[in-house]
């Protein structure tokens, strides 16, 4: 059965002949297409009063394309899915499911909309890009590239691309980029920072001001703050690490900080290094430094520097002007105040 007619009146639009459709069931004045394979007969897909559709581009099944929409290409609306309010969608990309699309969003190339997800306030996808689940776009932020986004929430001009994938009910904002092959899953929050290369982060982990790169891995409930988390480190547990105001702080190589462990460091400096481990309710304090196969844990508070295979637990301190390298061991309540040489145990 034919759902429309047309009326007669004709746009030249873009170079093309375009007419105006009418619903034959109530004489309900449609919008433009170019010919009939724009929108399909059957289910109550429509195209409103200003709305385009032309060149190969497909309307079917039960989606609306209402306000200024162009769509144009081999793209298809199918589905569910709601474009309105000046949406361009063109190339071959697809909207589906009950996907929706408003305020000056776009879809090019073979992009990809599909599940509840939403766009609005000019946002983009582009090349090969998958956007789903339960997903929000806002306020120009992008997915482009052969990205995969699933339920997660993009505000403040992020953007994703490469082969990245944020997987999960996480907020990501501020400008925040996600790219390479980095992977993102769980609930975490994600503010002013940059994930990249092969790096991970799952979990409840709140980033703010922050790269993670190489190979970095940051899980469970963590929450780091102006660092650069490189090489192969990993930050997981309830760590806490704040890198004071200025250039981001370092930490990489094999580092690994967990438990209640916290790291506070000057601006710029590398304050844990090598295949240190920092773990329990240890404390680094600005200017501390750990590094080669050191470990801190315990109730340890560090201000000095710990190196070599030293051990530093219990309720141990090293101040400013201490340090502790070699094999030595220091436990109980010590506090090293001066460097300490080949010392094999040091109690307190």
């Amino acid at each position: 059965m034919r759902k429309y007619e047309f009326t007669g009146e004709t746009l030249l639009w873009q170079g093309q002949t375009l007419r105006r459709i009418r619903r034959i069931s109530d004489d309900a004045l449609g919008g433009f297409i170019q010919h009939e394979r724009n929108l399909s007969h059957d289910g109550t897909s429509w195209i409103t009063l200003t709305s385009k559709v032309w060149e190969d581009a497909q309307v079917l099944h039960n989606a609306r394309v209402e306000g200024n929409v162009q769509v144009r290409g081999n793209a298809i609306i199918s589905d569910n899915a709601t474009l309105f309010d000046d949406v361009v969608v063109s190339g071959h990309a697809k909207i589906s499911d009950f996907a929706s699309m408003s305020n000056f969003a776009t879809a090019n190339n073979n992009a990809i909309l599909r599940g509840s997800a939403r766009m609005f306030d000019n946002t983009q996808i582009d090349d090969q890009a998958v956007v789903g689940g339960r997903a929000i776009l806002r306020n120009f932020s992008e997915v482009t590239g052969n990205a995969i986004v699933m339920d997660a929430f993009l505000h403040d001009s992020t953007l994703i691309t490469g082969n990245a994938r944020v997987l999960g009910s996480m907020i990501l904002r501020m400008y925040s980029m996600i790219s390479g092959s980095a992977l993102l899953t769980g609930s975490s929050t994600i503010i002013d920072s940059s994930v990249n290369q092969t790096a991970q982060v799952h979990g409840n982990v709140t980033l703010t001001g922050c790269r993670i790169t190489n190979s970095a891995k940051v899980f469970e409930s963590c929450t780091i703050t102006n660092m650069e988390i490189f090489g192969n480190a990993e930050i997981f547990g309830s760590a806490t690490l704040t890198g004071l105001t200025g250039a981001l702080s370092r930490i990489g190589d094999n580092v690994r900080i967990f438990d209640l462990a916290r790291v506070t460091s000057v601006a710029g400096s590398n304050p844990c290094r090598g295949n240190a481990q920092i773990y329990e309710m240890a404390v680094i304090h600005p200017n501390g430094l750990v590094q080669d196969n050191a470990r801190v844990f315990g109730n340890a508070s560090i201000s000095g520097t710990i190196l070599a295979n030293a051990v530093v637990s219990d309720h141990g301190r090293v101040t400013a002007a201490g340090s502790v390298g070699w094999n030595t061991v220091v436990i109980g309540r010590t506090q090293v105040s001066t460097a300490l040489g080949d010392i094999p145990l040091i109690s307190g």
